[in-house]
């Protein structure tokens, strides 16, 4: 895919990532490992789980990279 097309399928995603998020304003409640309940915003949990997706997505890309990057080691003999 090119890369003008890509940019523009994902800011059309993260558009609708915002549209989805601003509608949703209703309080959640949320249980932490069955210890702990707290009560958000939807809005907040969905931008919070989106962004760390975005972030794992992020990291992975970034270990991808440093292995490319990393030259192969010497043979040993």
């Amino acid at each position: 895919m090119p890369p003008q097309t890509r940019k523009i399928v994902g800011w059309s995603l993260v558009g609708l990532l915002a549209l989805f998020i601003l509608i949703n304003f209703r309080a959640v409640e949320i249980n932490f490992f069955f210890l702990v309940r707290v009560e958000l915003p939807l809005a907040l949990v969905l931008f919070l789980s989106a962004a760390a997706g975005a972030g794992a997505v992020l990291a992975l890309n970034y270990i991808k990279d440093l292995r490319k990057e990393k030259p192969p080691a010497p043979p040993t003999s």
